[in-house]
Order: structure tokens, then C-alpha cells, then sequence
């Protein structure tokens, strides 16, 4: 698959995660995100959606694992940290 690809795919993952958190659908959406980390664990916005999901189905010791997993806490001298 072409660089292009890649980015249209993730891109409707995104939409998809997006739709599902919509709905409530916390549980399927931590599943997704989890999945997408797996491929792209320097991915700040997947860490935090991954977070606030757990956080919505009141799994605060696993979203603050999460949140405390995103690359910009992990490396604060980062530019994005500042």
C-alpha cells in the first residue's frame, strides 16, 4: 500500500473511532484504539482518545497508565511538550 493509502486508512480509522466514541460505544472504541497502538505507539492522539475511553467507562487506573503512555510525557523536553 501506497504512503497515500496509509494515510486515507488511518484517516477513516479516525472517523470510525470517532463514530464509535460518539455513540457510547466506549468498550469497542478502547478495542480500536488499543489495536491502532499497537501499529503506532508514538501516536500522542491515539494515548490520549485511549485515555479519555477508559476514562469513560470509569477504568481511571488503566487511563492514567494510558495517559501516562502518550510520547510527550514520557520525553517532556519534547517540542509539543513546551
Amino acid at each position: 500500500m501506497s504512503y497515500k493509502g496509509c494515510k486515507v486508512q488511518a484517516l477513516l480509522m479516525c472517523i470510525a473511532d470517532v463514530i464509535t466514541v460518539g455513540a457510547g460505544k466506549y468498550g469497542e472504541a478502547v478495542q480500536s484504539y488499543s489495536r491502532a497502538l499497537e501499529r503506532r505507539p508514538d501516536t500522542t492522539s491515539l494515548w490520549d482518545s485511549l485515555a479519555m475511553a477508559l476514562t469513560a467507562l470509569g477504568r481511571m487506573d488503566k487511563a492514567d497508565a494510558a495517559a501516562r503512555q502518550d510520547p510527550i510525557v514520557l520525553r517532556p523536553d519534547s517540542v509539543k511538550a513546551m
